[in-house]
């Protein structure tokens, strides 16, 4: 489990660095759709394979990757809040700390 998980979370940095890169040459939207295909579904799929099976500090990592593809996107500072860049983009945020795997299964579900 924490094998493949290391091997995703490498796969999902490097998505962030393709997006850091195409940020300065396309529009907010197509970057949108970018993360929507690259990182998107292993955030909301992933929720589901991983369950509780996975600990808490593996899926910290991930919400982190969420947070700074975010932040790239708008070119926003490192330090701002991410929640009104993904409340504007319509992006399910990723809160470890306050909900847990099946809150955001559940909201995940209920959104689409």
């Amino acid at each position: 489990m924490c094998e493949s998980f290391v091997l995703i979370f490498q796969e999902k940095s490097k998505d962030v660095g393709i997006i850091a890169r195409l940020r300065h040459l396309v529009p907010c939207t197509t970057l949108l759709n970018i993360y929507r295909s690259l990182m998107e579904p292993y955030i909301s799929d992933g929720l589901v394979a991983w369950g509780q099976a996975t600990i808490a500090h593996h899926l910290n990592k991930i919400a982190i990757l969420q947070k700074r593809v975010i932040r790239l996107m708008y070119f926003s500072d490192y330090t701002s809040h991410n929640a009104p860049l993904l409340a504007c983009s319509g992006i399910l945020q990723m809160n470890i700390g306050t909900q847990s795997v099946q809150e955001l299964l559940f909201c995940d579900r209920s959104i689409r």
